[in-house]
């Protein structure tokens, strides 16, 4: 008898590996590797979470989306391979994630986006080898953090229902499929081994018939789909109630490419500034963690309550990211805390204004840091009208960091009375601005904002944390607010209402590097710069838009401390240093 030629999207495993007889996400396989990536829409309410190795949660789901691979050897498990990589495709949240199989890679890839109106997550698999694989995706009974709640349960067996478009779970809709799946089974039991025997999944729960329909009762549903060589295949899980209406069915073929929504977010991201350093790393993740800005503030909806740092911090990047109108939302939101009592800057002391007080009572600390990022915030805007409103409940707010003195440290009351100034300049109001500056540099000689921290090592120690998807930990927002701070006063800071530093701490490594900023947001105006390099000299050219009429001094210290200027436009050639420039290197190296 000859044997039977097998079909060319066929996968036979003909090498003997240890049975993989049960899995958790890769936090729990491989816990070095934990973490995760949001994806979603602007400004989404609830994002999709994904894993290091491609595992996809939806928000607020007992359940996960996985992806195993079949090549001509074994069966490959993304959660356990040591050979995945993960990058963001672009500033905005789309992840790619890639698995070494035998002369290749396979590659899943996830978004958020919108088909026929309804919000999804995206999910992609290429097969980026020159041989067949199969493709298996599995709806696991956890998290990406291996559990489901708090108590680390699992989660229980569900009614599935398995046809050629879709996976419906305990009657709603969960994958959206392009076609009907080869082979596809529900069941108790983990279909790990059955799969690594190589003979399908006939006998394993409930198994599909010809027309790949499964239904059944069990934790675990799997669906099986060959993939030729260089071939890509598309799957949507919806994120709304509606979209996961039986009823609702969704074609997988009218979603958005990950190449068109990578180009979107990176349109919205530039439109909000945009860095270009000599570390071409650091600048990817600076856009990454002001994308993070834009995709979901949920810690950012309310000024009012308790206010905590994570307020104030969120607040500071979303000003100066571009988020206008949430920032705008959150100050008349602000605003509207304090109504009752009338602030007239003219005859404003902390020590004779009656504040009212937040229930229950925040920290100093965190008094002195709302302060500022609501006077800095307003200021930024360059909304006369909304920075007046603010300044009534903002006088409060310093009041009660003043009257709680054995709480409050001096630099807490100068940062609280600075917000004050810089929302009476967003008011148009320059001379109560003069008197409340003049009031801090009685009590400090040289008053200055609370900054996040500046230095280019700190910066990119926390650059390397954030991994290859741009993401910290389990993309904290307000890491990413803390990261795109700390980036941003490398490139300028306010050194009071009337001056900004370019290039406050610029590092020695990025000497004979060239760095651009392009629309960067500050109380004073707007402002784009670029230094170039002429031998061992800087050259700056750069063009300010400022907030108002009153002038705005421009310096630039670190490569020039005599020079400044208060012209909107121009270039100059600066000192910079008569030590020899670094080596340069090599491509793709960074300066550092």
């Amino acid at each position: 008898m000859t044997e039977s030629i097998p079909r060319p999207t066929e996968v036979r495993l003909t090498v003997h590996r240890p049975t993989v007889r049960s899995l958790g996400p890769r936090s729990v396989e491989r816990p070095a590797d934990a973490g995760s990536t949001l994806v979603g829409l602007y400004d989404d309410a609830a994002p999709t979470s994904v894993d290091r190795g491609g595992l996809v949660q939806r928000s607020n789901e007992e359940w996960s989306l996985d992806w195993w691979i079949g090549a001509e050897d074994r069966w490959y498990f993304p959660a356990r391979e040591a050979t995945m990589r993960q990058r963001r495709l672009g500033a905005g949240p789309v992840i790619e994630t890639a698995l070494r199989v035998p002369r290749g890679d396979a590659l899943h890839r996830c978004y958020g986006a919108m088909v026929a109106g309804t919000p999804v997550t995206v999910i992609e698999v290429e097969n980026a080898s020159p041989t067949p694989v199969t493709l298996a995706l599995a709806v696991r009974p956890y998290g990406v953090t291996g559990k489901t709640d708090g108590r680390g349960t699992t989660a229980q067996a569900a009614a599935f229902v398995i046809d050629a478009h879709r996976v419906v779970r305990d009657g709603r809709v969960v994958v959206s499929l392009p076609r009907a799946a080869s082979d596809a089974a529900v069941s108790s039991d983990d279909p790990l081994i059955v799969l690594q025997a190589g003979d399908g999944l006939g006998g394993f729960g409930s198994s599909a018939s010809a027309d790949g329909r499964a239904h059944g009762s069990g934790s675990y549903a799997v669906l099986v789909f060959p993939l030729p060589h260089r071939a890509t295949i598309r799957f949507l899980v919806p994120t709304s109630a509606d979209a996961g209406s039986v009823g609702h069915t969704l074609d997988p073929s009218h979603a958005p490419s990950s190449d068109a929504v990578s180009r979107g977010w990176n349109a919205v991201v530039d439109r909000g500034g945009r860095f270009l350093l000599p570390d071409n790393g650091l600048s990817e993740r600076a856009g990454a963690a002001r994308a993070r800005l834009h995709l979901s503030r949920t810690p950012f909806e309310s000024l009012s309550g308790e206010p905590d740092a994570s307020a104030a911090l969120l607040l500071l990047a979303g000003a100066a990211s571009g988020a206008v109108h949430a920032v705008a939302g959150n100050l008349a939101q602000f605003a509207e805390t304090f109504p009752t009592q009338t602030f007239t800057p003219q005859t404003f002391t902390p020590q004779t204004f009656t504040p009212q007080t937040f229930t229950p009572e925040p920290s100093a600390a965190a008094r002195s840091s709302l302060a500022f990022a609501v006077g800095w915030s307003a200021a930024a805007l360059n909304d006369r009208e909304l920075a007046t409103r603010v300044l009534e409940p903002l006088a409060q707010l310093v009041a009660l960091v003043d009257h709680n003195r054995a709480s409050a440290s001096q630099e807490q009351r100068v940062a609280a009375v600075l917000g004050l100034a810089w929302a009476c300049r967003g008011a148009g109001r320059p001379d109560d601005v003069a008197r409340l500056v003049a009031d801090v540099t009685a009590l400090v000689p040289s008053p200055r904002a609370p900054t996040i921290g500046t230095s280019l090592a700190s910066v990119e120690r926390t650059s390397e944390a954030a991994g290859g998807s741009g993401a910290f930990g389990r993309d904290d927002v307000v890491a990413a607010a803390r990261f795109w701070l700390d980036v941003r006063n490398l490139m300028l800071t306010e050194v009071d209402t009337s001056t900004v530093e370019l290039l406050p701490n610029f590092a020695t490594a990025w000497r004979g590097g060239n760095v651009e900023v392009h629309h960067a947001r500050s109380p004073l105006g707007i402002l784009d710069f670029a230094v170039r390099w002429h031998g061992y000299r800087p050259a700056l050219l750069w063009e300010f838009t400022p907030h108002g009429p009153a002038p705005v001094q421009l310096r630039c210290s670190a490569l020039d401390p005599v020079w400044s200027t208060t012209e909107p436009k121009g270039e100059v050639l600066l000192a910079g240093s008569v030590d020899p420039l670094p080596v340069a290197p090599d491509p793709g190296d960074s300066f550092a």
